[in-house]
């Protein structure tokens, strides 16, 4: 049976893979809800870091609900190989529906793959 997780090869996990993302984006996508760098890297597969800030939503229900939708969004998109992604949540994503969020993120999703980062 296929396993669907989040795994933790596909994980953004240190500071440092973070700032290299901030530092060396090769491309920045906006929305109102989102801000998406993205950047070419030596991994063999994709990985995405989130950022939800209290600021973007002060419920932490709401920001693991966010989080859980780009964690799907990025898996359903199948991103290349070799590209290091970093989402920031902005406050308009505060009381959207999953469906918005949803809409906006294949949005991003598809614009990446469009630019063709690795």
């Amino acid at each position: 049976m296929a396993s669907f997780g989040f795994h933790k090869d596909n994980r953004l996990l240190t500071s440092s893979d973070y700032d290299r993302v901030f530092k060396q984006a090769k491309h920045r996508l906006n929305t109102r809800e989102f801000l998406m760098l993205a950047r070419e890297s030596d991994a063999s597969v994709s990985r995405l870091g989130t950022v939800v800030s209290k600021k973007a939503s002060g419920n932490a229900v709401e920001r693991n609900r966010i989080r859980r939708l780009l964690k799907e969004t990025f898996r359903l998109a199948a991103v290349e190989p070799g590209v290091d992604v970093v989402i920031v949540a902005r406050p308009p994503v505060r009381g959207k529906t999953n469906a918005e969020l949803n809409d906006c993120l294949n949005k991003l999703w598809g614009d990446l793959a469009s630019k063709r980062v690795a």
